[in-house]
């Protein structure tokens, strides 16, 4: 985020100067950046049900929300049996995960040691990013629901049908800090000449709750 913030301020600069070198100069004097964002200004806010759609909600009116705000919010999107066995795999996943990462660096202190490998990573205290591999045979339904869930006809609709997915478990314990605001991915660079307009978006981010968040 911080070396697309920079980009941006950068580009904003040298479209200013390549203005005063165009015009007169007595019509500027210092250049003062109030503020770079990776995201719209002002942000977007209201309570969570202002973006929440159903299942049986029209496609046009989804559509018409995902690309005002962003985001939508899809409630009761698998039953309850389902939610859990997909559960039972992740928590299977995470125990079989961190028993590795004692035996493989026993030296490193699970939840207040930062780490990162290809399979796993910390995220702050007590905060994991676990990557599940689509070539183990245990996560072929998460991977088959990650290409039919009700969700991907927003992405497709977006994006188009050819297109890829990674998924992660994202997991707290107890003690884990608030996590701040990011970015999930990184942002296509904008050319300084078109600084009013922003590039398209390429990627969603699809966040499915395995736990009560009342």
């Amino acid at each position: 985020v911080q070396e697309y913030t920079d980009e941006i301020e950068r580009s904003i600069v040298e479209h200013v100067c390549s203005l005063k070198n165009e015009r007169d100069q007595s019509l500027f004097g210092e250049v003062e950046v109030w503020l770079t964002a990776p995201c719209d200004i002002p942000l977007r806010h209201g309570e969570l049900e202002n973006f929440a759609v159903s299942q049986h909600s029209s496609q046009s009116f989804c559509l018409e929300l995902l690309h005002k705000d962003g985001m939508l919010i899809i409630n009761d999107v698998l039953p309850a049996d389902r939610v859990q066995d997909l559960r039972n795999m992740v928590l299977k996943r995470i125990a079989d995960a961190e028993e590795n990462l004692k035996q493989q660096h026993p030296s490193i202190k699970i939840g207040s040691d930062l780490f990162a490998f290809k399979e796993m990573s910390s995220r702050g205290k007590q905060r994991f990013d676990l990557l599940l591999e689509e070539e183990e045979e245990a996560f072929a339904p998460i991977f088959d629901l990650s290409r039919t869930g009700p969700w991907t006809k927003f992405v497709a609709e977006a994006l188009g049908n050819d297109w890829t997915c990674d998924i992660s478990v994202i997991y707290s314990r107890p003690g884990a800090d608030d996590q701040d605001w990011h970015s999930d991915g990184p942002h296509l660079s904008v050319p300084s000449h078109h600084l009013k307009s922003s590039a398209s978006p390429y990627a969603f981010c699809v966040f499915l709750a395995l736990i009560d968040l009342d």
